[in-house]
């Protein structure tokens, strides 16, 4: 069941990096989840650790994460800090571009 839902590619340039972290940070506008079905503009969605983002344009993280049960993402230069150098911080109501 995972396997048919569970998509998998290496992400070569920092524009894609930066448009997966929109994806991931921010789908709940483009979806909306179970605590706001039309999405929560101007806060992260409340199911994510998008709190503790810290490329959000105006918000800096609520607190570091890394402490017991907090989650720390690793994904070498590109993730951590390749994509802030060319291109701007992600604001909280960039939402995922629509598919038709």
């Amino acid at each position: 069941m995972l396997r048919e839902r569970f998509h998998d590619r290496v992400l070569k340039s920092l524009r894609e990096v930066r448009n997966a972290l929109v994806y991931v940070l921010n789908n709940h506008l483009k979806h909306g989840t179970l605590y706001d079905p039309c999405g929560v503009v101007g806060e992260p969605d409340v199911f994510s650790s998008g709190c503790y983002f810290d490329g959000w344009a105006g918000r800096p993280p609520e607190r570091e994460a890394g402490g017991a049960g907090e989650v720390v993402v690793r994904g070498g230069w590109k993730l951590s800090c390749g994509w802030k150098r060319h291109y701007r911080a992600i604001g909280l109501s960039a939402a995922p571009a629509m598919k038709s």
